[in-house]
């Protein structure tokens, strides 16, 4: 998730390459004619879908959340980025159920 020098953490390229890819993806359905296609080929009806991001795993232990938040602010509040470590431990909640 974060790269740089300990005093210049940033976001890495690949998840804000991967925060460019879902938010190309969202529009395309800004636009009526793919919305209509999209509809007739897979039934759905979508309009500004929700933007989400699979990435990595969860920061390793020791690490400063006050740094970690700060970075995360970074990511635009229209995007939801989830690790694998999350996703996980969702299923794993719902197995339970």
């Amino acid at each position: 998730l974060d790269t740089g020098r300990r005093d210049r953490l940033h976001i890495t390229a690949h998840v804000t390459d991967a925060i460019a890819q879902v938010r190309e993806y969202s529009a395309y359905f800004d636009d009526p004619v793919h919305r209509q296609a999209v509809q007739d080929r897979y039934g759905l009806r979508a309009y500004r879908p929700a933007l989400a991001v699979l990435i990595g795993r969860d920061p390793g232990p020791g690490r400063d959340p006050f740094e970690l938040r700060r970075i995360w602010n970074d990511i635009p509040a229209h995007v939801r980025i989830k690790t694998y470590d999350q996703l996980l431990r969702q299923v794993r909640r719902l197995a339970h159920f």
